[in-house]
């Protein structure tokens, strides 16, 4: 199988590496929303099949029903808020350590291809929310029939 070689994927790819990288060392580095509350990095799996790229986030102990997701202009966005306790728990209580995260987040993700969004679908299994959204028609592999050119015929030939 032949597969075209795009040095924009590439750029893409390393764009969102980049990304995360800023944001998991600079903007959010662990350490820091542990001891800060501030949100914590979603992580997440993006993956490119022949018909379809799949988006699987570990959100556990969210409500799915609280979950937003729109694609706009090929990125898609996720947002939601994980609550563990209700507020009035989170006042009665003395903390001695705060390491789940909490409240609202939201991920943004450079789709590699265009999709169909009006086909997306989502699950939510086990704390991982699934999307899978149906790459759009013109990108989809399309397999091209060959055919051969007329049967050779076989001529006769005699020596003078």
């Amino acid at each position: 199988m032949l597969t075209r070689w795009d040095p924009f994927s590439e750029l893409i790819s390393m764009r969102e590496a980049m990304n995360r990288l800023f944001e998991e060392s600079f903007v959010r580095p662990g350490w820091l929303w542990r001891e800060a509350g501030a949100r914590a990095p979603l992580p997440y799996d993006l993956l490119e099949r022949p018909d379809a790229v799949e988006l699987r986030v570990a959100l556990p102990g969210v409500d799915p029903n609280q979950l937003e997701v729109t694609v706009n202009q090929g990125v898609l966005t996720l947002k939601g808020e994980r609550r563990f306790y209700t507020e009035d728990e989170e006042r009665q209580y003395t903390w001695h350590v705060r390491g789940l995260p909490t409240g609202p987040f939201q991920l943004a993700v450079t789709l590699p291809t265009d999709v169909n969004a009006e086909e997306a679908q989502a699950s939510y299994e086990h704390g991982v929310l699934t999307i899978r959204l149906p790459k759009a028609e013109h990108v989809r592999p399309k397999r091209i029939e060959i055919r051969s050119g007329a049967p050779h015929e076989v001529i006769e030939a005699s020596a003078r």
